[in-house]
């Protein structure tokens, strides 16, 4: 950079923007001076599409990434976490940034990484957390966080009826008397405003956490039917999409308007017509199992794609909404009852030393 002085900042910009991000990330680490105009070139490019999945195996996880040649997904070894320095428990993922928190030896403590640079934000305790949380107890918090708008992220902690709102631009949580209801899973920020699946209704709540507004959403499916369901953005649009599965029927919806609570079919599919794709698929590690109907689970969205991670038993599977393609990821094997997979894009971000000193703990 220092060879060309009169380079206009912009047209460098648009220059390192059509590199790959991987090479990004490795020329941002030449020198401070390189710093900004890089993160300035990985906030032009549009949403990335998911370079692979966190998944837990036992008590560690295990990444699986996309193969860029054949558009399909490989399994790698173990990731390792362990610049935290203890086990942690993945909680969410969005767009680079996991949000954790320890499963042993520390007190519980939300803690926001980015695997790619290793640093990571421990947070001050939300005031409505228990004292004594237990380590497998379910936690509904959302990470909020797009590289394209801002700096910054937030992490939402539900009190129900409260919540709980950090902003890494403060360093502080701030309470929202949003009278939201307890989740029945986790939510996604999307279009600035918060959506939950509400437990013991067949609602969808959005929330808008910076007017407060709410607006209930009726879902396109029948009360009571479902036995699965997920929520998540995908298609590379920011759209909210939700998945469920009834015991026979796995299908797709996307929120088209919310004020009207219109959703759009993506994609609806008899479970057992998969059962004939063991056969043809020849992978000895399947397990026979997989083909009965209430196995075939919605476990996550790709946002970049317009794909549905379906689990089935021990296998994860993507299933594309437009071709209807079911693919399996290699050698993916996830426990039963072991949760949502984390799907996962990288990014630049290190803005960790950004936020107010003596509030959090960066490290």
């Amino acid at each position: 950079m220092d060879s060309y002085p009169n380079l206009h900042e912009d047209i460098l910009i648009e220059i390192l923007s059509k590199l790959p991000i991987k090479n990004l990330f490795q020329l941002r680490c030449v020198s401070k001076q390189w710093h900004d105009p890089i993160f300035q070139a990985s906030r032009r490019l549009t949403t990335l599409p998911t370079s692979g999945l966190f998944y837990p195996v036992g008590g560690h996880y295990r990444y699986a990434r996309l193969l860029d040649e054949t558009d399909d997904y490989d399994a790698l070894t173990d990731v390792d976490l362990g610049f935290f320095g203890e086990p942690m428990r993945i909680i969410d993922s969005r767009n680079g940034l996991l949000l954790c928190i320890p499963t042993v030896g520390s007190e519980f403590a939300y803690r926001v990484c980015n695997p790619m640079t290793k640093k990571w934000l421990t947070l001050p305790k939300p005031s409505k957390l228990m004292q004594a949380q237990p380590i497998n107890s379910p936690v509904t918090v959302e990470l909020a966080f797009d590289p394209h708008a801002s700096r910054h992220f937030r992490v939402i902690h539900h009190a129900p009826p409260d919540l709980e709102i950090f902003s890494s631009e403060t360093g502080r949580w701030v309470t929202v008397r949003a009278h939201v209801p307890a989740a029945r899973a986790r939510g996604v920020l999307a279009d600035g405003a918060l959506h939950v699946l509400v437990a013991r209704e067949h609602i969808l709540l959005r929330f808008d956490v910076e007017t407060g507004e709410r607006w209930v959403i009726e879902l396109p499916d029948a009360a009571g039917a479902c036995l699965d369901v997920c929520l998540g953005e995908s298609g590379g649009a920011g759209v909210v999409h939700y998945a469920s599965h009834d015991g026979s029927r796995l299908t797709v919806w996307a929120l088209k308007g919310w004020r009207t609570s219109e959703w759009v079919e993506r994609l609806a599919v008899e479970v057992g017509a998969f059962g004939g794709l063991e056969c043809a698929l020849s992978l000895d590690f399947l397990n026979p199992v997989w083909v009965f109907p209430r196995k075939f689970t919605p476990v996550g969205f790709d946002a970049g794609k317009e794909v549905v991670f379906v689990g089935a038993l021990d296998v994860v599977f993507s299933l594309d909404f437009v071709s209807g393609r079911l693919r399996p990821l290699r050698r993916v094997e996830v426990m039963e009852g072991s949760g949502r997979v984390f799907p996962f894009s990288p990014c630049l971000f290190d803005g960790f030393d950004d936020v107010p000193v003596g509030i959090c703990g960066v490290s």
